[in-house]
């Protein structure tokens, strides 16, 4: 209920009408993927630009490395803070490598605090964007570039996106205030 009274309270009164197909973050060029590790972290890849962000030092000795669901969503929602504005009033479709992602996404809810820590606000967002998104299933080996750039291999992650900007994409300050008030 909150997140609908904050979305109204920032509301503008514009409204879009939604393309009339879905695009695929394939069809974006949009990317995630996560490791399991404590010493790795996650990234994200639109078209040329990418991010990358290592898991919070605190982590290492918690159970929150070993939630790889929720491990998964961190490069989705950071996608969305930071690409949010580049894709207003589009559908989307997430290709995520984790079936209980898929279904969380698609049902915008978890029973893992620690993923509605992310969820509501990237809900929120996707709707400030006017966002319309659903999730659905991919192999893992599919994923090759955000695969490689999650486990810092980059010369294989520039072999799969020659083109790819030879910096990361800075991360919004908020975002990061976000990330660390999980434990």
């Amino acid at each position: 209920m909150q997140l609908w009274l904050t979305f109204l309270r920032d509301y503008n009164g514009s409204t879009y009408f939604p393309e009339r197909d879905w695009d695929s973050n394939s069809t974006l060029h949009l990317f995630t993927n996560s490791a399991e590790n404590a010493k790795l972290g996650c990234r994200a890849i639109l078209g040329n630009h990418w991010v990358n962000l290592k898991w919070p030092e605190a982590w290492e000795s918690s159970k929150i490395i070993r939630e790889i669901t929720f491990l998964e969503l961190v490069p989705i929602a950071l996608a969305i803070s930071i690409w949010g504005n580049v894709l207003k009033n589009r559908k989307i479709i997430f290709h995520i490598d984790n079936e209980a992602l898929v279904n969380i996404i698609n049902c915008q809810t978890s029973k893992s605090r620690n993923a509605m820590t992310l969820l509501r606000p990237l809900i929120l967002a996707l709707m400030k964007s006017n966002i319309t998104f659903k999730a659905v299933h991919i192999e893992g080996a599919k994923n090759n570039a955000a695969d490689a750039l999650s486990r810092f291999q980059w010369s294989r992650f520039r072999q799969e996106m020659p083109g790819a900007d030879t910096e990361p994409t800075s991360i919004p300050t908020e975002f990061l205030n976000l990330l660390w008030t999980v434990k």
